[in-house]
């Protein structure tokens, strides 16, 4: 059928949820609200996928662990992808401290989704290690679509901090007198300094504005200083005691210790994250 409205002349559109642009002549309206699809209003992303919250105009998925993002409706989003931090070291004999890890890559921005499932991938932190002489572990990638965020990369046994994920980042070279103490690891934003991990990347997008991705802590013994750590990472132990995990789904390095601080493994790196997000 024909419509016509103020001289606009043009084929039926079939009543659909979806908008439709243009003049909509009173026919096209009216069996619109016949078959219940009107008004017809814009229809914003549709998905499901992850934990699902609402924060302000926004709704969000965030994958703590793997898993599906199945979108129904396509359209804009924004992401947030972190790769798992590296884990920290023991060090070995003749360089007694160990390195830092460094802090998962971190990716973010827009993109455009259209209606399939995309397989989420959360990169794991990198295992803590008990023993001397021997290097931390990588942290593995995050992966949404086509965006891969590197996992952070192992503190080492000879003092060096691991770099960031990408290696975009550089871990702290060993130090001090004579070369004992373990560099920090690299972060998502920075180059790590002596002992102290490198800065991690903020971000909003969870509803809480956090900090992901920085480095592990270093360590020292002479003089002792626990090498500190942001934005998940976690701090280096210079002499006796626990080395704290970084923390979980925010892509931190793990601290480094001595190869002397027996019972104690390294800091273990902390698991990665996917966060997506868009209007409703």
């Amino acid at each position: 059928m024909i419509g016509f409205n103020g001289g606009l002349i043009g084929a039926d559109r079939t009543p659909t949820l979806a908008a439709a642009s243009g003049v909509w002549t009173l026919d096209e309206q009216i069996k619109a609200r016949r078959s219940n699809v009107w008004p017809i209003v814009p229809v914003g992303v549709a998905a499901t996928g992850g934990t699902e919250t609402t924060s302000g105009s926004y709704r969000i998925h965030t994958f703590n662990s793997n898993g599906d993002f199945v979108v129904t409706v396509g359209g804009d989003v924004e992401y947030l992808v972190v790769g798992g931090g590296g884990s920290g070291s023991k060090g070995t004999s003749g360089f007694s401290h160990g390195g830092g890890g460094g802090g998962g890559q971190v990716l973010s921005g827009n993109t455009t989704v259209t209606a399939q499932t995309y397989s989420i991938t959360v990169g794991s932190g990198g295992t803590s290690v008990s023993s001397g002489s021997v290097d931390g572990n990588d942290g593995n990638d995050s992966i949404f679509s086509t965006l891969t965020a590197g996992g952070g990369k192992k503190g080492l046994a000879n003092g060096n901090g691991g770099n960031s994920g990408g290696n975009i980042y550089t871990g702290a070279a060993r130090h001090g007198s004579p070369s004992i103490g373990g560099g920090g690891g690299g972060g998502a934003g920075g180059n790590a300094t002596t002992t102290t991990g490198g800065i991690g990347v903020s971000s909003s997008i969870s509803g809480t504005n956090l900090g992901y991705g920085g480095g592990g802590g270093g360590s020292n013994s002479s003089p002792e200083v626990n090498g500190t750590a942001t934005d998940g990472g976690s701090a280096g132990v210079a002499i006796q005691g626990v080395v704290s995990a970084a923390t979980p789904n925010r892509g931190g390095g793990g601290g480094s210790t001595r190869v002397e601080n027996q019972g104690n493994p390294s800091g273990a790196g902390g698991s990665g994250v996917v966060i997506i997000r868009y209007l409703i």
